[in-house]
């Protein structure tokens, strides 16, 4: 969770890290579906767009708060 924050909120961290670590690398569904659009939108120069997300689980609560927890955790 810590890392996906960093690279979300510091977006040059992901050209360090892109060669040893990858969305796959992640466990569970919730973390791996926020690691590859956290991914896809940095490897194309895009800023990371947290509502993208949220959208993905309108349906799934407990899924949505996994996802904000990602973008809350204090570094």
């Amino acid at each position: 969770r810590l890392l996906l924050n960093l690279l979300a909120t510091e977006p040059d961290s992901y050209r360090r890290i892109r060669e040893y670590l990858g969305p796959e690398d992640f466990t569970g569904d919730v973390y791996r579906a926020v690691a590859d659009h956290i991914f896809r939108a940095l490897s194309e120069g895009e800023p990371v767009n947290p509502a993208g997300l949220f959208n993905q689980f309108l349906e799934e609560e407990d899924k949505r708060n996994q996802v904000a927890a990602v973008f809350n955790t204090a570094l």
